[in-house]
């Protein structure tokens, strides 16, 4: 019987015990999970000043939830760092555009929103148009390439779906854009626009660098 970690393989003769090889270029690794239960939580985030080996960052996020403000105000966002998350940047350096759509039983396309940031977005609008109430089950996918090259602006990427109540139809998003700045990023920071408590599991993953 093998160690913990190790596979079986098999040469000419006979299976063998062999550790796996450490992922390739264009690979994507697990780095770290975060599994938020305490309603208490009001942000999640990932810190790393090691991402110079990876082309890409992505963040998984799924069965997120949250607890209603009431106020309207209940977008999903990330915030980015420099700094290794001392400070994340909440100004006006977010330029992203977003489409959203629900649909029902009678039509396709029940809500169409696109949304450019402008000066005093706080944020990447991950959830996009204004959700008034608040999200059951909440999947999100986002994407960063080269998050420390400091020569180009890193481009980003996400999705994400959500079912608001077991009556309400199904909304989805879809939305790509930029920070404002050529700095290494060592941070992002995921919660809704006013604080409000989070929970559900996040995923860092790596794409290794070919």
């Amino acid at each position: 019987i093998g160690a913990d970690s190790q596979i079986l393989t098999s040469d000419s003769e006979k299976p063998v015990w062999t550790n796996p090889a450490a992922a390739g270029g264009g690979m994507w690794s697990l780095l770290s999970r975060t599994a938020v239960t305490d309603s208490d939580v009001t942000a999640v985030a990932f810190t790393d000043d090691s991402w110079s080996s990876f082309d890409a960052i992505r963040v998984t996020v799924d069965g997120w939830k949250h607890v209603d403000s009431g106020d309207g105000n209940e977008q999903f966002i990330v915030r980015i760092s420099k700094d290794g998350g001392s400070n994340y940047d909440s100004g006006g350096s977010y330029k992203f555009v977003v489409n959203s759509l629900q649909g029902d039983s009678t039509l396709i396309r029940k809500d169409v929103n696109q949304q450019t940031a402008s000066s005093g977005n706080t944020g990447l609008m991950l959830a996009g148009a204004t959700l008034s109430t608040y999200l059951t089950n909440h999947m999100a996918e986002f994407t960063i390439t080269n998050p420390s090259d400091s020569s180009e602006i890193s481009i980003m990427e996400w999705t994400s779906s959500a079912v608001f109540s077991t009556s309400d139809d199904p909304f989805v998003s879809h939305g790509a854009g930029y920070w404002d700045s050529v700095d290494n990023i060592s941070g992002l920071q995921f919660k809704t626009y006013n604080g409000q408590e989070t929970t559900g599991v996040f995923s860092l993953w790596g794409r290794v660098k070919s």
